[in-house]
Parts: C-alpha cells; structure tokens; sequence
C-alpha cells in the first residue's frame, strides 16, 4: 500500500511539471476566416512579464506579412486588462514577437488579439491559465 501511495505522488508530481514546463502552442482562426494565427510561448505564462511568439498565415498557408497586429491581455473573471501595453515587432515571414505581456495576476487571461491586413480587420481571442 505505501509502495502504490508514492508512485501515485511521483505521477501527479510528475504531470504538474509537465503541464508547468510544456510549451504553450494555440491555433485560432481569426473571426471572420481569413487567417490562422498560432501563438506560442515557451516557457508557457506566468505572473509577470512573458514573450509569446505569433504566427499569421492565410487559410492556405501563405505568410501574412506588414500586418498591423495589437494584443490586448485581459483578465475576464475580474473584468481588467494588464498594468502595460505588450510590445509588437515582425520578423518577417509571417512571424512576430510579442514581448512585455504583463499578467499582473494569476488565473485565466484571454490574449485579444486584432490583426489588420490590406484595410481588413480581424480578430481571434486566444485563452491562457497563468500559474
């Protein structure tokens, strides 16, 4: 019995670090079905300042660049944003870093995100648990 009770510690202490130290990965197609957007951050986010990356790409896979893209970080739960505005640079090929996203607490924030391309504007809503 207490053999079984510290395996069953190790696996749950085991999972935590997993879900703690895993890569965050999300694909969303933005509102209006014109792009996928994948963000990604490593390590997942926490309490503090995080980077993220964000990739655009058309549905059929053709990378977005010159896009106008702003991130707003929101914590719907308490009904507030973040304590800054996140920092938005392209590196080309479809890909941007966002840097200075600031969760100011724990628990889940939503990642709104509107992108504008040619005039067009859309908008995808990522969700994040920040630990």
């Amino acid at each position: 019995m207490v053999r079984c009770l510290c395996l069953l510690i190790v696996s749950v202490y085991a999972c935590e670090n997993d879900l703690i130290t895993s890569p965050l990965t999300i694909s969303k197609e933005t509102d209006g079905h014109a792009y996928r957007l994948e963000l990604m951050a490593d390590p997942p986010p926490r309490l503090g300042l995080n980077m993220f990356s964000l990739t655009v790409n058309t549905l059929n896979g053709k990378a977005v660049s010159s896009a106008e893209i702003s991130v707003e970080p929101w914590m719907p739960l308490h009904g507030h944003g973040s304590d800054r505005p996140s920092l938005i640079t392209e590196t080309g090929d479809g890909l941007y870093h966002l840097t200075e996203v600031s969760f100011t607490m724990p628990g889940q924030w939503e990642l709104r995100t509107q992108l504008t391309v040619d005039g067009l504007t859309e908008y995808a809503v990522f969700t994040v648990d920040v630990q």
